[in-house]
């Protein structure tokens, strides 16, 4: 959800993100660090 939303515009800021879908900055930046440095499929395999 949260890649989608930045896709198409919704978001444009990682707080404006967090924000939208309920969860920490810091979360966010973590997951976003992993789908570029893993990939996709390491992101979907993170509980």
């Amino acid at each position: 959800m949260a890649l989608y939303l930045c896709k198409i515009g919704k978001v444009n800021t990682l707080t404006n993100l967090a924000a939208t879908i309920g969860k920490n900055p810091k979360t966010l930046r973590r997951w976003l660090q992993t789908y570029r440095f893993q990939g996709l499929n390491s992101l979907l395999q993170l509980n």
